[in-house]
């Protein structure tokens, strides 16, 4: 099977440049010797799963693209030249629809669709990952996310928080996963700062008719986000631990866990 990514890296990250009082890219923020970017590209690189034939990643550029550029040109050489990593320009920038939108023919011509944000991080990727593509390719499901199982607070300008319907087990190496059916998605809809099954930035689709329809129709660029996620047929599974580097608290929590808490090192 085909695997096509988009690694959404184009955001001004304010709010974290504002806090690390430093004028650097989300991408490019520090993790030991390496940067946030390299976890990603470690991940997807490495990614061998059941019968995953092929990766082709682009990563979308705004904010700070030349350096961005410049870093995984430098350190991935093998693999832009080959055409494996590959860069979206934005000189304006686009959003996630409008991003997709650019980008609709590669994703058309490819077996599985998956998006990340490069400012999330969970470090079982693969794990995950494997979970996601078992349920999609052995029950009725198309299309999966991972959320949030544990309250965060969040800007309620970000947030998307999602209800869900009903669940269903499966059997994965010998442990048992709820997958959800998404029931409902909120935006800056609810008057709370606490929000429960936030979305975190990772999901996996496969390519059916249905998506073809979705992304071919005449308004697909001008959905918003939520809008796209209401009209396919959405699943989620729940995750514990989970980073979404937003502020510098972020950035050193995300430090603080690999340090005190987690074995694997990519």
């Amino acid at each position: 099977m085909r695997l096509f990514v988009i690694l959404f890296s184009a955001g001004y990250s304010s709010r974290f440049r504002n806090s690390y009082k430093k004028d650097i890219p989300k991408p490019l923020i520090p993790f030991f010797y390496k940067k946030l970017i390299d976890i990603h590209l470690f991940n997807l690189l490495n990614l061998k799963s059941f019968n995953i034939k092929s990766v082709k990643v682009y990563i979308n550029l705004h904010y700070k693209a030349f350096e961005i550029f410049k870093y995984v040109n430098e350190n991935y050489s093998e693999y832009t030249e080959n055409g494996v990593i590959n860069f979206l320009f934005e000189p304006n920038l686009l959003g996630h629809i409008k991003t997709i939108n650019k980008l609709k023919s590669y994703i058309l011509h490819s077996d599985l669709f998956l998006m990340i944000n490069c400012d999330s991080l969970i470090f079982d990727f693969k794990n995950y990952f494997n979970i996601m593509l078992y349920v999609l390719l052995n029950y009725q499901v198309d299309n999966i996310i991972l959320v949030s199982n544990k309250k965060v607070e969040q800007d309620k300008k970000t947030y998307t928080h999602f209800e869900f319907q009903d669940s269903f087990s499966v059997k994965f190496k010998n442990v048992s996963i709820k997958v959800y059916k998404v029931k409902d998605i909120y935006k800056n809809e609810i008057e709370v700062n606490n929000y429960l099954n936030l979305y975190i930035g990772y999901s996996l689709f496969k390519i059916t008719r249905n998506f073809n329809n979705i992304l071919l129709s005449p308004g697909f660029k001008e959905l918003n986000f939520i809008d796209f996620f209401k009209k396919v047929n959405l699943y989620s599974i729940k995750v514990s631990n989970f980073f979404e580097v937003t502020e510098l608290k972020d950035y050193l929590s995300l430090i603080n866990f690999y340090l005190f808490s987690y074995k694997y090192y990519f």
